[in-house]
């Protein structure tokens, strides 16, 4: 039951922005799959697909909270969304939950994800908490429908976005990340997440290293006194097994970091935005790195040798 593959990356831009998102992206060098709208109809995404079939997914609410009459269904739940409060840029990340993309004799339809973690976590004293799983879903632009189970850390404790949530596939996870070598190509040559940058206050930094220890099931791979780095599997391009390196053709695994704010950019971002993650890498061939600017979050582009 391993709890540290790589799904995705969650960034999110304003109200009704998906086409802009969209045209932003293929800018920067990113080929962009229209995705579609969600269950609950307030949100709508896109993907941009890597090679190790791990994705960003690029979110935006279909409307402002005011769209919505006060005390109507759709406006409570808009405002109550976990994501609501977020504002635009890199807001979260997903490892694989227990689903038909894991391998079989790892899934059992009655063990709660939740409570492996919890369960890990009260025995490593780390404080750790999720809520128990839920049921998800969103139609493709196809008429296509996804189902799917969220496993997402106690939102009191831990807000969203410093802690991974789960999503575990009910229906195929080819179905909801449509995989294949043109896909995953794209002209700025991005090939996989190298890493994920996640930054809080100096004074946080001990507990949410131990939370996230908990949570990944296994110690960090690195560790100084201020940043700390876990490895990270990613599924097969099969959905049926894991990668037992976290790579396909040669690249390197993803990871975790953990920063303590140290530089001004990462104290003023931990004040302004939350501690949660600040920036993204990618693996892209030599020739065509660097660092991309965008409206909303960070962007780096890490040369394979």
């Amino acid at each position: 039951m391993s709890t540290k593959i790589l799904d995705h990356v969650v960034h999110l831009t304003p109200p009704g922005s998906i086409v802009e998102t969209i045209e932003g992206w293929q800018k920067l060098g990113f080929k962009v799959i229209p995705g579609g709208k969600h269950a609950d109809g307030l949100t709508e995404n896109a993907l941009v697909i890597l090679s190790d079939s791990t994705y960003l997914e690029l979110i935006s609410f279909t409307h402002p909270p005011e769209y919505y009459p006060l005390g109507s269904p759709e406006r409570t739940a808009r405002d109550a969304h976990s994501w609501a409060s977020k504002a635009p840029g890199w807001i979260d990340f997903a490892f694989l939950g227990f689903g038909t993309a894991n391998p079989a004799h790892s899934f059992e339809p009655d063990v709660d994800l939740a409570d492996v973690i919890n369960e890990r976590a009260a025995r490593e004293g780390s404080g750790a908490v999720y809520e128990r799983t839920v049921p998800g879903g969103r139609t493709r632009p196809d008429g296509q429908e996804l189902r799917w189970r969220i496993t997402a850390p106690n939102a009191v404790h831990h807000g969203r976005g410093l802690l991974p949530f789960f999503c575990g596939d009910v229906t195929e996870r080819r179905i909801r990340v449509p995989f294949d070598d043109v896909a995953a190509s794209h002209p700025n040559t991005s090939k996989s997440v190298a890493h994920i940058r996640l930054v809080v206050q100096s004074s946080a930094f001990l507990a949410v290293s131990k939370q996230l220890t908990s949570v990944i099931g296994a110690q960090p791979s690195t560790s100084s006194s201020t940043e700390v780095s876990w490895e990270l599997k990613t599924p097969t391009t099969e959905g049926a097994t894991e990668s037992e390196n976290g790579t396909k053709r040669g690249i390197p695994s993803p990871k975790i970091l953990l920063t303590a704010a140290q530089k001004h950019v990462e104290e003023v971002a931990v004040t302004e935005q939350g501690p949660g993650v600040h920036e993204i890498a990618f693996w892209v061939e030599r020739g065509h790195e660097g660092e991309e600017k965008t409206p909303y979050g960070r962007v780096l582009l890490l040369a394979l040798n």
